[in-house]
């Protein structure tokens, strides 16, 4: 029995799911995937991550390094390298080389543009794994059900099918964490590209989430396979 997701909104997973001719079956499997990836977010949200650092942080630290000297810039170097830095480029900044050619200017500029302040929001964006793997559970519910990352436009603004189903799924978990539940506006600017960036990795949506592969989860509450795309952002 579901144990997270609330009674009124499994009805609105299972309508949303049911409305596509998806089969009791698999609708009890889905509400089955979902409620356990929302108990573990819930459980698992106010674990201290290993890199929690937002873009100022990241600034902050860049500047450390390039002001001191001696053993107090070897510290900050550690930092920096801790705090996920690029390493290659940190070791640039700390100890400026002059180019002796066109090419090595070129390879030095492209190395200390791996720590340009631009890339810094999506570097941040990328320091909260637990909420990037609830959601992209439940992409993965949607496309194995037969679904597709597209969101309606209606009078309600409620994203349509899909922001409907994502909402009922995330809201309980949320409340739980104590944190704000994600709009269908946000879920609408978020979703796709969270998509696209677990796309990027090669992960494999069918093999996952498949008609075929719902049976080898159906006495597995094990979600662990998806941990490897997020041990580097976490």
């Amino acid at each position: 029995m579901p144990e997270m997701i609330s009674p009124e909104n499994q009805e609105v997973i299972a309508r949303e799911l049911a409305a596509r001719d998806v089969s009791p079956d698999t609708i009890n499997w889905a509400i089955k995937k979902l409620d356990f990836a929302a108990r573990r977010f819930a459980h698992e949200r106010w674990k201290p991550s290993r890199r929690t650092h937002n873009p100022p942080a990241l600034v902050a630290q860049i500047n450390k390094v390039k002001e001191l000297t001696g053993e107090a810039q070897e510290k900050a170097i550690c930092r920096a390298k801790d705090m996920g830095l690029d390493p290659e480029a940190i070791d640039l900044i700390s100890d400026p080389r002059r180019a002796n050619s066109l090419i090595e200017l070129v390879r030095n500029q492209e190395i200390l543009s791996r720590i340009d302040q631009a890339h810094f929001e999506e570097f941040s964006n990328r320091t909260c794994p637990l909420t990037n793997r609830f959601q992209v559970i439940c992409i993965g519910v949607w496309l194995g059900t037969g679904g597709e990352i597209r969101f309606s436009n209606n009078q309600r603004n409620d994203g349509g099918p899909l922001g409907r189903f994502l909402t009922a799924a995330l809201t309980d978990a949320y409340r739980a964490a104590k944190i704000e539940t994600p709009t269908s506006e946000s879920l609408r600017k978020k979703i796709p590209r969270l998509k696209a960036a677990v796309d990027t990795e090669g992960f494999d949506w069918e093999s996952n989430f498949s008609q075929e592969t719902q049976a080898d989860f159906e006495d597995c509450d094990d979600l662990d396979f998806l941990d490897g795309y997020f041990d580097q952002v976490d």
